[in-house]
């Protein structure tokens, strides 16, 4: 289960990115419209291993970088753990911090959604027959909304034109009755990241030189 959604995970910018092939000419000014980056974030690196059936703790976004280069990113994150999970839609900010082909960036988000948690509320022991004692749980379930707040500083290393491998770590934090006792939580993992507009900018440049031997060569 972990590594199919981390596979799905990874592949969805790579996707998302040559999904809009008929853009290909603005792309070579290199706009993709409004749409600067779409991120995943695969961020249960840290998070132990998953005893029910859920998926794992992800992030997803699509950001825009203004001139000042703030970036604005829209997105959805879950966490999950075994015994509660939060999940929603996302909104914050974000500075970069550039050497080279590294990328530091620290932001600031928050969250709007909902939060389940499944506690003990009371059980009982017992002991056998033959002499073996237990316990028997009687789990509660529960559900409710719940604002988050969320600082993250993440690394993107840029691999190819358009596209950065990320490593990020995340501190979170929730509101809400029903994560009374689990409100904090840390967050780690990595992903990807992919500029639609210089991805497709250098698509067009590669096969340009191609396009042009090819005019000459029927002119002949």
């Amino acid at each position: 289960m972990r590594r199919s959604a981390l596979c799905f995970t990874l592949a969805v910018p790579a996707l998302l990115a040559l999904a809009a092939p008929a853009r290909a000419q603005k792309a070579a000014s290199g706009s993709f419209g409004p749409i600067s980056a779409v991120s995943a974030d695969w961020l249960h690196l840290n998070g132990g291993e998953m005893y029910r059936n859920g998926s794992p703790s992800t992030a997803w976004g699509v950001a825009h970088d203004f001139r000042s280069n703030l970036r604005f990113e829209l997105g959805y994150l879950r966490v999950a753990r075994n015994e509660s999970s939060a999940k929603g839609a996302t909104a914050g900010v974000s500075i970069p911090i550039s050497y080279h082909r590294l990328t530091v960036r620290p932001g600031v988000m928050l969250l709007a959604g909902t939060a389940q948690a499944t506690r003990d509320s009371g059980g009982y022991y017992f002991t056998t027959p033959t002499g073996q004692t237990g316990y028997q749980p009687s789990m509660r379930y529960s559900r409710g909304t719940t604002i988050g707040a969320i600082a993250s500083l993440s690394a993107e290393i840029r691999l190819t034109a358009g596209v950065s491998a990320t490593a990020s770590i995340r501190q979170a934090g929730f509101s809400g009755d029903v994560l009374y006792d689990d409100r904090f939580r840390t967050l780690a993992g990595f992903g990807l990241t992919v500029r639609p507009g210089s991805l497709l900018q250098a698509l067009h440049l590669r096969r340009a030189p191609t396009d042009a031997t090819t005019t000459t060569g029927n002119q002949q």
